[in-house]
């Protein structure tokens, strides 16, 4: 079980160096064992911008104005799975970006010492009304501090209740079919409110089969990326790649997340592994050893440069970046995968597909998501509501 928000920010056009100092002191500022995650969903739900669209143009007093809005509107919701033009194959896409910061309980308790030294003395114990409240108030401390960040960088967050999280959930889990609209009853658990009971993932191999339905009819298909590379510069066109140029061969034409998820480790551990590194890079670096080891000299500089901003007080961060595309048919799968490989490597981002780690790499990338499922077995089923949360 975890806990934590989850809020939609307004995409940011440019930011200078003094909106990254502030963004990266936040970070700095992060108690140990918290995860943040920020997942871009290039969402195929369009309808409801295109109906608030047409509603505004059918208030002209001209009966005209209201049908061609009609009929613009009803031609556009084609453009969802279906490119309205071969060159450039344009499909309509809403993107979203939103940004979740959650810890476990299990974390939470290996972060708070007074609850630890109970667990030593007494065995294992659920956290009190106490421990909630300690972790609402700091939960609610970094929302607030998030939200005068990004509104002094020119963007918004607004916040999302359990009905926003579930609606998200269940659409993305829903492909083309629209979900119903949450009323979230406080009672029940939010994993089972998400799917009914009924929804499966099937895993196979590289890809995963996400039951829409109670039949095969409903099945779709979807294969998650994990970024193994990460180019040396980033610059704000680099941006472009990641959401698809509307562009002959840019284009990503299925629904995908963009996910890029961090988690603040021990800094204990990390500050001796960090000391380690570097100590062992001087001797190999002094040693007679060091003429064989072309690549020396750089570990050595990195691994100083680690140990010294953790000198200074910053914080070492576990990162995991994926990216998942979703298709309706095996086939398209693995066009869409292809087609995203290939603009991520323009990028000069290298992604891989692991095949053992598909399920646990989908998960992670949803909100307040925190597992660790290993996967030995090339054909296993799984019901949705006991994955999350």
């Amino acid at each position: 079980n975890s806990i934590g928000f989850l809020v939609e920010i307004n995409p940011i056009s440019g930011i200078n160096d003094n909106d990254i100092d502030s963004i990266s002191s936040y970070i700095s500022s992060l108690d140990e064992f918290f995860t943040m995650s920020v997942m871009n969903y290039a969402s195929p739900d369009i309808d409801e911008d295109l109906e608030l669209w047409q509603k505004n143009k059918s208030q002209n007093e001209k009966e005209i104005f209201s049908k061609l809005a009609e009929q613009r509107v009803n031609y556009q919701k084609k453009q969802k799975f279906n490119p309205l033009f071969d060159n450039p194959q344009i499909v309509g896409r809403d993107f979203k970006i939103f940004l979740s910061l959650s810890i476990t309980f299990e974390d939470f308790k290996k972060s708070n010492k007074n609850i630890l030294q109970k667990i030593i003395q007494k065995g294992d114990i659920d956290l009190s009304e106490d421990d909630f409240a300690d972790i609402s108030q700091k939960l609610i401390k970094y929302r607030t501090e998030l939200k005068s960040i990004l509104s002094s960088i020119n963007s918004l967050a607004r916040d999302l209740d359990s009905n926003d999280l579930i609606n998200l959930m269940r659409l993305i889990l829903s492909f083309d079919k629209k979900p119903n609209k949450s009323n979230h009853n406080l009672i029940n658990p939010i994993n089972r409110e998400i799917t009914d009971g009924v929804k499966r993932i099937e895993v196979k191999g590289d890809h995963l089969i996400i039951n829409n339905g109670n039949n095969k009819n409903g099945n779709f298909f979807a294969r998650t990326l994990t970024v193994s590379d990460y180019r040396e510069y980033w610059s704000q066109n680099c941006n472009d790649n990641l959401i698809g140029l509307f562009t002959k061969n840019k284009q990503i034409c299925s629904p995908f997340i963009n996910c890029y998820s961090f988690k603040v480790i021990s800094q204990s551990s990390a500050s001796k592994k960090a000391n380690t590194k570097m100590f062992r890079a001087t001797q190999l670096a002094e040693s007679s050893m060091a003429k064989f080891l072309p690549n020396i000299k750089v570990k050595l500089q990195d691994a100083k440069f680690v140990a010294s901003k953790i000198a200074d007080g910053n914080k070492m961060i576990d990162i995991v970046h994926n990216f998942t595309i979703f298709s309706k048919t095996k086939e398209k799968l693995d066009r869409d995968t292809q087609d995203l490989k290939n603009i991520l490597e323009d990028s000069k981002i290298k992604t891989s597909i692991d095949s053992s780690m598909q399920l646990n790499n989908f998960l992670i990338q949803l909100p307040y998501s925190h597992t660790d499922v290993h996967i030995s077995d090339c054909y296993l089923y799984y019901n949705l509501y006991q994955l999350f949360f």
